[in-house]
């Protein structure tokens, strides 16, 4: 669980979607599937083209074949030129919403995860004076029966 701050919101949450050529640097099939998943879980969380983005690492991959020794004619570096500068530029996009959003109060979060532990850590030396609690008890009513 995370603390309120830190759960996922419209305004503080990003979607990075991945090879995404080849659907025009779109999300293509994927977002009506991540859409329909957060509506069932009551997210609370509506996706827009200003919290997702759309990138693809096929210039990368070009630099590292180039790097190879792979040879390429005009148009695939024309191809993986284009590519890489969608890519670019969604990452400043990318980087500038970030930078963007209020800083994550981090304390907070770090205090109820503290908090969690020490709670589950107590279950058992709780569950165990319980047990004495009540054996205590019967052992006292068993005394005054004597009695």
């Amino acid at each position: 669980a995370f603390h309120s701050s830190a759960q996922v919101s419209g305004a503080k949450s990003s979607f990075c979607f991945t090879n995404s050529r080849s659907t025009n640097y779109k999300p293509g099939e994927t977002l009506p599937i991540l859409t329909k998943l957060l509506e069932e879980n009551k997210v609370g969380l509506k996706l827009d083209k200003t919290k997702y983005f759309c990138f693809d690492n096929e210039a990368f991959r070009y630099l590292a074949c180039l790097k190879k020794g792979v040879d390429f004619d005009e148009d695939e570096k024309e191809m993986f030129s284009k590519s890489w500068e969608k890519s670019r530029k969604t990452t400043v996009g990318l980087f500038q919403r970030v930078g963007d959003l209020p800083p994550h109060k981090t304390k907070e979060t770090l205090s109820m995860n503290e908090a969690r532990s020490i709670i589950i850590a107590l279950t058992k030396p709780m569950a165990e004076i319980v047990q004495n609690i009540d054996r205590n008890k019967k052992n006292i009513e068993d005394s005054k029966e004597r009695i």
